[in-house]
């Protein structure tokens, strides 16, 4: 469960809130509706949070630190 992977009660609010459990539209597309436990029934949930962390927060860290130096960027 999601809330009980934080200490604090608004950190998993927040999670819960960005991070809804709707496998039907979750990542990766190439798994139907819920995911069975052998995976992981929130599997698609924690693809999803541990892309944006690997993937995507270091890019929009340095395009911001970037951004706010006045140099150009394009992301």
């Amino acid at each position: 469960m999601l809330t009980s992977s934080f200490n604090d009660p608004a950190t998993a609010q927040d999670m819960a809130i960005l991070y809804p459990d709707i496998p039907q539209i979750g990542i990766p597309a190439t798994i139907q509706g819920r995911p069975n436990a052998t995976v992981g029934l929130q599997f698609k949930r924690t693809s999803a949070v541990s892309g944006d962390i690997g993937q995507q927060a270091g890019r929009r860290l340095t395009s911001h630190l970037w951004a706010s130096n006045n140099a150009t960027i394009y992301s």
